[in-house]
Order: C-alpha cells, then structure tokens, then sequence
C-alpha cells in the first residue's frame, strides 16, 4: 500500500521526538527483585544428609539489582483534577494521589515490564497498571505510570 508519508520524512520525524525526549529526560533508577547470595564456608564436620548445624557457617546477602536509564518525568498537576474529563468519559478514572507518568525508550521499557520499584528525585515510586507505547509510526517510547512506595 503506498503512503503519503515518505520513509525518509518518518524517519526525520521519529527522530524529531526522540530529540524531544533525550532534552528533556533526567535519570531514573529502576530495581528489580534482589539478587540472593549464601556465602557458605566449607568445614569437614557439616553433613549435609543429616543437618548438622553445628559446622555450618553461612549467611544470606542480598545484592540489589538495578540499572539507570533516563525517563521524561509527569507529574500530576492537580490531583483532584478528573484525568478524562475531556473526554466526556462516564467512567472517571482517577488517579492515586502522587501518581507520575513516566516516558522510556524501548532498552528502558524491557527492563521495567520486570521491575519492583523505580526512584528518582529523592523518592521511592511503584508500578501501577500497564504499559502504553507511544509513537507516529510505530512504537518507540513508552509509558508507565507510577505511584509513591511510602
């Protein structure tokens, strides 16, 4: 099917909103479910078949497993402001108070469709609902809402 829209044009325009998006994003820090790892001593006295405790030696560390990537950042002007309201939706959605929109690139959007918790500016946020891409032509940007931990 042929289109109006040359590929060239797409491209200069996809990178147009990317630019956009490069500008304005800051850093973000997104964890996932921490790594555990049992540092264990070897010691001949500890049989494993029967449970001997006494020459066991370990511990549990947990490693936190995170990775920083930049977001353009929304938050919610008036939180009692209706979302849809220019909609003229019957349904009102509301959104929890504190609640942040955040924009990611796809290497972005792999890692926090697994993630625990996102902080950036000092605070701690959570994942709330699904992800929605965003793009002329095809997705490229995606966005996830957010809502404070604490």
């Amino acid at each position: 099917m042929a289109s109006l829209i040359t590929d060239a044009a797409k491209a200069t325009m996809k990178a147009a909103l990317e630019t956009v998006h490069d500008t304005f994003a800051r850093s973000i820090f997104v964890y996932k479910e921490a790594k555990r790892v049992l540092i264990s001593t070897k010691n001949e006295n500890y049989n494993m078949l029967y449970n001997n405790v006494q020459g066991k030696q370990s511990s549990m560390k947990k490693e936190p497993v995170f990775q920083e990537f930049k977001a353009t950042i929304l938050y919610g002007t008036y939180q009692d402001e209706e979302n849809v309201s220019e909609a003229n939706a019957q349904i009102k959605v509301e959104l929890p108070v504190g609640s942040v929109r955040i924009k990611v690139k796809q290497d972005g959007y792999n890692y926090l469709k697994d993630a625990k918790r996102v902080t950036f500016d000092g605070k701690t946020f959570i994942m709330t609902g699904q992800d929605r891409p965003h793009g002329l032509f095809t997705p490229h940007l995606y966005s996830f809402y957010l809502q404070p931990a604490d």
